[in-house]
């Protein structure tokens, strides 16, 4: 409650802000899974198309695993400016350099043992490792997300949409786009 409000911001506009930020992360969300999911089942013809039969399956594979930072991506960037509104500034350089060292390290690991597997799954792993730095520092001002409640829906839908295109992806990718969107 008003214990958590920051001394900057009267509980009106913290108000505001917590509701703006839920909201903008269900829509992010919203937005970033369909995509990433989509990426998974379309990433063959995607490279196929745009970069050619050379590049396949590696790249391909590289960008299924890799697009799995979206969503991640989407929640960091929108947490990070409500950080910014709550004069965290400070906080937010030693959580940047809490992800670059985490990157650095999960790199010199990953990538060795799993080549560019390794880089793309330590690139999904370091929005993680922003995003619980970035978590805490919100928890000192507002009370936890509803995250099962922001996440679900869209989980659930991306997860049918995911169905449709494992099924209908090998047949055409055309039909496949258009019920999988109808689905989501």
């Amino acid at each position: 409650g008003d214990a958590l409000v920051g001394p900057l911001i009267d509980k009106g506009a913290f108000d505001a802000m917590q509701r703006a930020l839920v909201m903008s992360v269900k829509l992010l969300l919203w937005i970033a899974l369909p995509i990433t999911v989509t990426t998974v089942f379309i990433a063959e013809p995607l490279i196929l198309l745009f970069a050619g039969v050379a590049y396949l399956p590696d790249s391909a594979i590289a960008l299924q695993w890799l697009i799995w930072f979206l969503p991640f991506s989407f929640i960091n960037s929108v947490v990070h400016y409500v950080l910014i509104a709550l004069n965290e500034q400070r906080f937010l350089t030693r959580a940047f350099l809490i992800g670059l060292v985490f990157n650095l390290i999960a790199n010199l690991i990953a990538i060795p043992a799993l080549s560019y597997r390794g880089a793309a799954l330590v690139t999904v792993l370091s929005e993680l490792a922003l995003l619980a730095p970035f978590y805490y520092a919100l928890r000192k001002h507002m009370p936890p997300l509803p995250i099962l409640d922001i996440v679900w829906r869209p989980a659930v839908a991306a997860f049918g949409m995911g169905i449709v295109l494992y099924f209908l992806v090998p047949q055409n990718i055309l039909v496949a786009l258009v019920v999988a969107s109808l689905v989501y």
